[in-house]
């Protein structure tokens, strides 16, 4: 497990970048270029880490040199205004001397591993599950149950959020924020079509319903913008897990093995033909099939395409630029569709987490709580608005998450159920097992092998789940 723990780690720090804010590799119009980029995607490109400490300049992988020393690594943020007030309000910390250093989003997981295995991890970390499963299946952090149970007593969480941040018996992350989701609607191709608000999609099946009513409703304007290319992560893990989970999918048991449940593997076939129909049907513009994790924003700036599923650095693109105000006025944001089973989304909760190696536990502890209780926090996370939904539960009564966008972020959170959920098992090394396997993009690599090789969906269901045997534990 270990040897291929390592191997992936590349296909981890694309999907990493994923995760945090959907990016672009493609830069030729200007389109794409705004549909991704942000401050971790650049830095994600950059494979930069930076000091951020005056005191301290410190290197990526130190630990702490001292018992009363703190070093905290964090992703870089969209919002460069909140990145320096949240590395600002660590380092104004009192219990002990905090050297912060910037990761990029996309050397995070990398970086990690890298210090696991030299024993030089920081004391604190910001991450979400997806790096901690990715670095390794033992969780080598702390659990800290108190401590959340102590931030809850002064400000309870969102109800979802201490069951995607346990893993097995151990709960190792203290949620900080949240990368929201939602369904982006042009409403002029609802209107041409003969529909309105009410008539978007908020399950699955009126999901495909729905882009068959705006086929050819507005001229060079394909229904549906969901990628299949073979590096496309967003598509990959934000779209189409979340669609086969929603329907009560399941690929792994609880013991590490993968399901041979007929139900699953049709389940699996009926998403790939599904999509597949679509594809060939023209809801789905011909060059999805090329696309990486910034295709879906791009066609939909672009003007290509009615109804994506995206983070809402979408609707950051679209508030930041004067290009897109036309665009914007012509969108709704609405909730991920529901499946049969609920509704299930991607793991986007940046948490902290504190290294089991660390030398002050006690004072990253207090850090972290510092950094929960108090005034901070509030003024902090609406810089981050909408793209970043806040973690306490009495943000709902806020008028900016009444409504609206604000609203859809908020919901996102409130009613989580993660792709790591979806697996329907908490062991962690199970977990880790079924993110590896994720990360080599089955289901566009199944999707390929049906619309460009011809296979049918029978077979390339049953040979994904075949090919997921490669990663089980059992």
């Amino acid at each position: 497990m270990k040897t291929k723990l390592m191997a992936i780690l590349f296909a981890t720090a694309c999907l990493m970048t994923g995760l945090v804010g959907c990016s672009s590799k493609n830069a030729e119009t200007p389109a794409e270029n705004v549909s991704g980029t942000s401050d971790e995607s650049q830095a994600a490109d950059s494979g930069s880490v930076s000091t951020l400490d005056s005191s301290d300049t410190g290197t990526a992988g130190s630990t702490s040199a001292e018992g009363g020393d703190l070093t905290v690594w964090i992703v870089a943020l969209f919002n460069e205004e909140a990145n320096t007030s949240l590395a600002e309000q660590l380092k104004s910390f009192e219990g002990a001397d905090v050297t912060v250093e910037q990761i990029a989003a996309a050397e995070m997981p990398t970086q990690l591993a890298t210090a696991l295995q030299s024993g030089t991890m920081p004391d604190i970390c910001i991450v979400h599950a997806g790096m901690l499963l990715s670095i390794s299946e033992s969780i080598p952090f702390l659990d800290l149950t108190d401590l959340y149970e102590e931030i809850e007593a002064d400000r309870p969480f969102v109800g979802s959020l201490r069951s995607v941040s346990t893993f097995g018996e151990k709960l190792p992350l203290i949620p900080l924020y949240e990368s929201a989701i939602g369904l982006f609607c042009r409403k002029d191709v609802f209107t041409a079509a003969g529909l309105g608000e009410a008539d978007i999609p908020s399950t699955w099946e009126e999901y495909v319903d729905v882009a068959y009513k705006l086929d050819g409703a507005v001229d060079g304007v394909y229904s549906a913008g969901t990628g299949f290319g073979a590096s496309d992560d967003d598509d990959e893990a934000n779209f189409l897990w979340c669609w086969y989970f929603a329907n009560g999918g399941k690929l792994w048991n609880e013991d590490g093995s993968i399901s041979e449940d007929e139900k699953d593997v049709k389940l699996m076939e009926d998403l790939i033909g599904t999509y597949a129909k679509m594809y060939e049907d023209g809801l789905i513009p011909p060059d999805a099939s090329t696309w990486d994790g910034g295709g879906n924003n791009a066609s939909y700036l672009n003007g290509t395409t009615a109804m994506v599923m995206n983070s809402f650095t979408l609707y950051n693109a679209m508030t930041d630029s004067e290009d897109y105000a036309e665009l914007l006025e012509n969108t709704w944001v609405a909730p991920v569709p529901a499946g049969t089973d609920g509704t299930v989304n991607q793991a986007g909760i940046m948490s902290f987490a504190v290294s089991e190696s660390s030398k002050n536990p006690d004072g990253a502890k207090a850090l972290i709580k510092y950094m929960m209780t108090g005034d901070w926090y509030d003024g902090w996370i609406e810089q981050l608005f909408p793209l970043n939904a806040p973690v306490f539960a009495d943000f709902g009564e806020k008028e900016k998450y009444a409504d609206g966008v604000g609203k859809t972020a908020f919901e996102f959170i409130q009613s989580n159920k993660t792709v790591y959920t979806g697996y329907g098992v908490t062991d962690p090394a199970v977990l880790t097992a079924g993110s590896q396997f994720s990360l080599t993009f089955p289901i566009c690599n199944a999707l390929q092998s049906v619309i460009v090789g011809g296979e049918s969906a029978q077979n390339a269901a049953a040979g994904l789940f075949e090919d997921a045997k490669g990663y089980a534990l059992n």
